[in-house]
């Protein structure tokens, strides 16, 4: 083997490896490109006496979100999607009527969205008792979502109280 063949062996592999180098430096930017606009929805419950209480939706992430789809149960019987027509027949009966905003398949929450989707205006926990037993122990909320790149099938959960034992205290 003379100096021109090792030469010209050291010089392909180093091509190789630049060439791998190349590629999954490549593959780390798309990850990054992708982590950059990944929305992150939360849902929330939050009481307040005398102001604002119900289910808010937050995205704490760093690009917007799009719906698409969601799942509503109430005390574990299906009504459907988080759209006007359901939401607006399940909350029919309640007394005072929550506020609500809905949404449906396709609709985008901005980055730094945080709107109550399901709210009492002026809550006293006496007289409404009834609406946070409602969205803490009754309602199970799934909100199905992606980023701008589509397919990651995210999904956002209405945490549930942890149940209480017969003395009051948390089981």
């Amino acid at each position: 083997m003379d100096a021109n063949t090792v030469t010209a062996i050291c010089a392909t592999f180093i091509a190789v490896i630049s060439l791998a180098v190349s590629i999954q430096q490549a593959r780390a930017v798309r990850e990054h490109n992708r982590q950059s606009v990944r929305p992150l929805l939360q849902l929330l419950h939050s009481r307040q006496r005398g102001g604002i209480t119900g289910i808010r939706l937050v995205n704490c992430g760093l690009g917007p979100a799009v719906i698409t789809g969601s799942v509503l149960k109430l005390d574990g019987r299906l009504l459907g999607s988080w759209d006007e027509r359901t939401v607006n027949g399940f909350r029919e009966d309640l007394v005072p009527r929550p506020g609500v905003a809905t949404f449906t398949e396709g609709f985008a929450l901005p980055v730094g969205y945080d709107e109550y989707i399901l709210s009492l205006d002026d809550f006293d926990p006496n007289a409404n008792a009834d609406f946070w037993k409602l969205i803490r122990h009754r309602i199970d909320l799934e909100i199905h979502y992606e980023s701008l790149y589509s397919g990651e099938r995210y999904k956002a959960i209405l945490p549930k109280a942890p149940p209480r034992a017969p003395d009051g205290r948390q089981a």
